[in-house]
């Protein structure tokens, strides 16, 4: 039995892990609106930054993923593996029967 190819996660793994450090990091020190002119906005301030440090991963997992899929998975230049396809007449009209 082969084992599956696991080069592609690795590559992700790691570019997301130092991807979201590098995301938190800038995330905390972006001062969030409304500041701490009294209590209840500097909570709302520390939820704000809460839920941008929280989300930053997902966001960034999100983009690389999309972005790496575009890069790695792309067809080679020149290379037609797929067909026409199938079932479908050519001047673009549909059967119902």
């Amino acid at each position: 039995m082969n084992r599956p190819n696991r080069a592609h996660t690795l590559r992700l793994l790691i570019a997301w892990a130092v991807l979201s450090v590098i995301g938190i990091v800038i995330a905390m020190q972006v001062h969030l609106p409304p500041g701490d002119q009294s209590n209840q906005s500097t909570d709302q301030t520390w939820l704000l930054q809460f839920m941008t440090i929280v989300s930053t991963p997902v966001f960034v997992g999100v983009v690389l993923f999309i972005v790496y899929s575009a890069f790695a998975f792309r067809q080679k230049r020149g290379a037609l593996e797929d067909g026409p396809p199938s079932g479908t007449p050519r001047n673009g009209q549909i059967r119902l029967s």
